[in-house]
């Protein structure tokens, strides 16, 4: 995720912690195309403090080889010209007593110099707070300080994390995992798919299933047809089972006992769609998905119905770039207000052979 620098106007040394979250990353890369600086060299010290890693980052060493090449001729040496550029990034650092390597890179040569080795050590950083990650999640069941984050793990698996953590500790459990780590590949993915009565979502269903008529499709109607939960399962992969729920705040669904009624803690993931514009309704449960640790995404359907009414009624002054983004700031206008900073995609069913807007099977 990119975040502005230390000490803009918008994002002052003061509040920038709090401003960027800095809590919810992972661990931090700086870039600089010059010599790094000392609120650089600040969030790499606050990174640190916090026990989250940081990567220096030396860009455009392209332009810096070229400049040197013109200017010095047949004098010019590549290697001495890199570490020339690497000693003058780090000056900053050296000073603070920073003791940080700096990759330097080039994305018009992705291959050459320390580009390899960054994405190779990225990577590599990545997996390990995954793992703290999820050695964290089982210690707290193993402390039985469960929460509904964890209780899609069967209880058959709940026991064998408890006994192997309280006989073999953390790196048993490690063991265990790295062991079962590919195990959920063999296991079904529950995607529920909510949202109001006549929102497309049973036309999504069948698109993003490949169900056609012969199969076993959602019903599609003008009418209200989902009058219960129901199942689909994606053709060419039975793993991925996406079901199709009533939204909030309905008689039957009221939002009080949604949780409750929908079974909500069997689902891996969520699809909140509309037709219009997202409601209080379902910024809330954005939020208290995300709350309990779950995957949520908000799509816009029936695109296709907009951009042709808008193609009727401005005629030769349409726009239909201008339509999309118009479009999605008008569906997501109540989750901002809600602070739900989750994407929203724009799609058609129609549209999906076609390739355009955000659909993606």
């Amino acid at each position: 995720m990119a975040c502005r620098g230390v000490g803009t106007a918008k994002f002052p040394k003061e509040s920038y912690l709090e401003d960027i979250e800095f809590e919810k990353f992972h661990f931090f890369i700086i870039i600089s195309s010059s010599r790094f600086t000392a609120d650089d060299v600040w969030i790499g010290e606050m990174a640190k403090k916090h026990r989250k890693k940081c990567f220096y980052v030396r860009t455009k060493l392209d332009i810096d080889i070229i400049n040197d090449r013109y200017n010095q001729g047949d004098d010019f040496n590549e290697a001495a010209t890199i570490e020339n550029v690497r000693q003058e990034a780090r000056k900053c650092l050296s000073e603070a007593n920073v003791d940080a390597p700096i990759y330097l890179i080039t994305t018009r040569r992705r291959h050459s110099f320390d580009f390899t080795s960054l994405v190779y050590d990225v990577n590599g950083s990545a997996e390990e707070n995954a793992m703290q990650d999820i050695l964290q999640s089982f210690t707290d069941i193993c402390s039985e300080n469960t929460t509904d984050a964890y209780d899609a793990i069967s209880e058959k698996d709940q026991s064998l994390i408890v006994t192997v953590y309280k006989e073999k500790g953390a790196t048993g459990l490690k063991d265990v995992i790295m062991q079962n780590k590919d195990k959920w590949k063999s296991q079904p993915l529950k995607i529920a798919v909510t949202g109001n009565s006549g929102s497309g979502k049973s036309s999504f269903i069948n698109a993003f299933c490949g169900l056609s008529a012969k199969g076993k499709r959602a019903p599609v109607g003008v009418n209200e047809t989902t009058k219960g939960i129901r199942s689909y399962t994606c053709t060419g992969n039975d793993k991925f089972i996406l079901f199709d729920l009533p939204g909030v705040g309905t008689t039957k669904f009221p939002k009080e006992s949604y949780l409750e009624d929908i079974e909500f803690k069997k689902f891996h993931f969520f699809i909140i769609i509309s037709s219009s514009r997202f409601t209080e309704n379902d910024a809330w449960l954005g939020t208290t998905i995300r709350k309990h640790r779950k995957q949520c995404f908000f799509v816009r359907t029936k695109i296709d119905i907009d951009i042709s009414n808008e193609s009727y009624d401005k005629d030769d002054d349409f726009n239909e770039a201008e339509t999309i983004e118009q479009i999605r700031k008008d569906a997501r206008k109540c989750l901002n207000e809600a602070n739900v900073d989750i994407p929203v995609y724009l799609i058609s069913t129609r549209l999906k052979k076609e390739k355009r807007l955000s659909f993606r099977a």
